[in-house]
């Protein structure tokens, strides 16, 4: 997923490419944290995993739109949370 949004990136201009980036970034960080809590090489871990998503196979079975929207409102959760424990309103 990360390497598609990468890939997607190069499409658009220059002011339009960041969206695309930062959530490629975001969709790697999950994997590499998993890979680094279990003991494992994390290079050949995110080598192996953008490999096997470059071949096309990949264990998505819930819907893209799903996935988004799940990980979009963990982060307003986050943000709000953070908004409370520091003091804002």
């Amino acid at each position: 997923m990360a390497c598609t949004r990468m890939e997607l990136r190069a499409l658009f201009l220059v002011l339009n490419q960041w969206p695309y980036e930062t959530v490629g970034i975001a969709f790697e960080a999950t994997p590499r944290t998993l890979a680094q809590n279990c003991g494992v090489n994390v290079v050949r871990a995110m080598t192996a995993l953008q490999g096997k998503h470059v071949n096309g196979e990949n264990a998505w079975k819930y819907s893209s739109s799903l996935t988004f929207k799940t990980a979009i409102e963990s982060a307003c959760l986050v943000a709000r949370i953070d908004d409370i424990v520091s003091g804002r309103d």
